[in-house]
């Protein structure tokens, strides 16, 4: 069928939302994939990383209306010095900077922090602190360890610095995946600059696991002087800015370390402040109050199109705007009405009327760029009678399948496209409703399976170039009530997972991935509603920077501003 266009309600409804967003409830800060949900990994079996997509080229974007921004409010910090970047973006910490959470990525674009080996601009995996790793034949991994590298606190690096952090990760509640003692079975370091790592199973996705913000290494005193809290990131890193003052859930400051191994940054300092208003974003641009805004609302590209103080980037990113639904329990644990929804909803539509054109419709979890991607799955065809007929076939009659649809205004765009899933679900015989709250104040229901649907902008490639964290967080039964987002639990998935794990020929994973995939499809367990691109946008006085394909490094050394 030919896709319709967002009809007349819709459009009236998406003008009410939009004018709506500026005010709407903003609250705690997304996690771009939750707890454990939060570390898919790449392969590497040697020092040679192996072979990885190249990250998207960055593109200029095009756009035709918006509304007016909003005013911004003053900034919060006193005036930047000569050399310093002033940024700005949607997500604040949530965990007061824990290592162990999601905030260690905001500590890792403000160069604060490192790893053992870092995720590169173009995909591979290469050394950080650590020189070179290999696998021995029992499976033990070894790392050759940088020698000369100072915490900002003046202590050593050393081998030693690395069993006391893995040993910290290891034993909080939620480690990263990979990251538990029955995974990681001992971490010893036979000398100075040497590190093994001993697995329970065959795990060649360690390096990459070693390259996720989580595990950046801090000083020893962080972890000794703890108490019952996570150590203190402040002063406790290696990378080339030092956090300065507290990390507040309204900004963030660093402040060059002059003692860099790798010679100083251009840049004296940067700060990033917290503003989940997409508007108030453009506005604090626009008007000259920030240098950098991450995540630019869709509607807000006219302000800078055109506009030649401004250098507009447009990056495919590894993430997947996903509406789940809940296979376990409620309406959608029937396979009738999943498939019912599915027909629904009318996704080019979206793209077209909602997304202004960015981003591209979705099939499955993975774009066709991706290495891994299914490119035989047949898309659910928009056919809002055939919903209708599922529906019946399920024992719903026309408006009796009452379900709501939660999500989350911090990412600017969600408020509007939830209206149009309303209305098309509620034009393929559904009765939904809308609840629009902060995604802290759901998703800990969302696991719990105490929900009906949730749009969530889910990123599948949070620490490197291979999705099988994604895959267990979100589809196998022992991330039930901890990160499955879909509560889909399927054995014959679970048991493919376990058969891709150990694998290192990169095309027999990727071919289990696809296999998955088909699954996932056939059971009709999540919408898939667009792949996205993120949009960033500096004053051209910015220099040097360029987008990274996990959005992981802000704050290099490379990093400067003119004039």
């Amino acid at each position: 069928m030919t896709p319709r266009i967002v009809n007349a309600p819709v459009a009236l409804c998406l003008a009410l939302v939009l004018a709506c967003m500026a005010i709407a409830a903003c609250g705690n800060s997304e996690s771009p994939a939750a707890s454990p949900a939060s570390q898919p990994t790449a392969a590497a079996v040697s020092q040679s990383a192996p072979a990885a997509t190249q990250a998207p080229a960055a593109a200029m974007a095009t756009a035709t209306t918006a509304p007016a921004p909003t005013a911004a409010p003053q900034s919060a910090t006193s005036e930047g010095g000569a050399n310093e970047i002033l940024i700005v973006t949607p997500f604040a910490p949530s965990a007061n900077g824990a290592i162990e959470s999601d905030d260690a990525g905001i500590l890792a674009r403000a160069g604060a922090v490192e790893t053992l080996l870092k995720i590169d601009f173009d995909g591979q995996i290469k050394p950080m602190l650590a020189q070179s790793w290999s696998i021995d034949d029992a499976g033990a991994w070894e790392f050759k360890l940088r020698e000369g590298v100072s915490f900002h606190d003046g202590a050593h690096f050393d081998g030693q610095s690395v069993v006391e952090a893995v040993d910290y990760i290891r034993g909080v509640p939620n480690p990263p995946r990979g990251f538990d003692a029955d995974n990681i079975v001992s971490i010893e370091a036979p000398t100075d600059y040497t590190v093994v790592v001993t697995t329970g199973e065959p795990d060649v996705l360690i390096p990459s696991r070693f390259a996720t913000p989580s595990m950046s290494i801090l000083t020893p005193a962080s972890y000794r002087e703890r108490g019952d809290a996570p150590p203190n990131p402040v002063g406790a890193g290696t990378g080339p800015f030092v956090i300065e003052g507290k990390i507040s859930i309204e900004s963030i400051r660093s402040v060059r370390n002059e003692n860099y191994r790798d010679g100083i940054a251009k840049l004296d300092a940067g700060e990033t402040f917290f503003v989940p208003d997409g508007l108030v974003r453009a506005a604090m641009l626009e008007t000259g109050e920030v240098d950098f805004v991450r995540h630019l609302p869709i509607s807000q590209l006219p302000i800078f199109e055109g506009n030649t103080d401004f250098n507009i980037r447009r990056a495919q990113q590894p993430r997947t705007v996903t509406l789940y639904a809940n296979n376990r329990s409620g309406p959608f644990a029937d396979l009738n009405v999943r498939k019912a929804a599915q027909h629904a909803i009318d996704k080019s539509a979206i793209v077209e009327a909602v997304l202004e054109g960015v981003g591209a419709p979705a099939v499955g979890p993975f774009a066709p760029s991706e290495a891994w991607v299914n490119p035989d799955l047949i898309p659910y065809e928009y056919d809002p009678e055939r919903s209708k007929a599922l529906l019946a076939e399920a024992g719903y009659a026309e408006g009796e399948a009452q379900v709501a649809l939660w999500t989350y205004p911090s990412r600017a765009e969600f408020p509007a496209m939830a209206v149009a899933l309303h209305e098309m679900l509620n034009e393929g015989g559904f009765s939904t409703e809308i609840r629009l709250a902060p995604w802290g104040a759901l998703v800990d229901d969302v696991f719990a399976g105490n929900y009906d649907m949730f749009l969530v902008s889910r990123g599948h490639l949070i620490d490197a170039y291979d999705p099988e964290g994604y895959l267990t967080a979100d589809y196998s039964c022992g991330s039930l009530d901890v990160s499955n987002y879909a509560n889909y639990c399927n054995p014959q998935v679970d048991e493919l997972i376990e058969q891709a794990r150990p694998i290192a020929d990169l095309q027999a994973r990727y071919e289990i991935y696809r296999q998955i995939q088909q699954i996932l499809h056939d059971d009709a367990s999540t919408a898939f509603i667009n792949y996205t691109e993120q949009i960033f946008v500096h004053g051209n006085h910015v220099l040097n920077w360029q987008p990274h394909l996990l959005e992981r490094y802000i704050m290099t050394t490379q990093l400067d501003i003119s004039g």
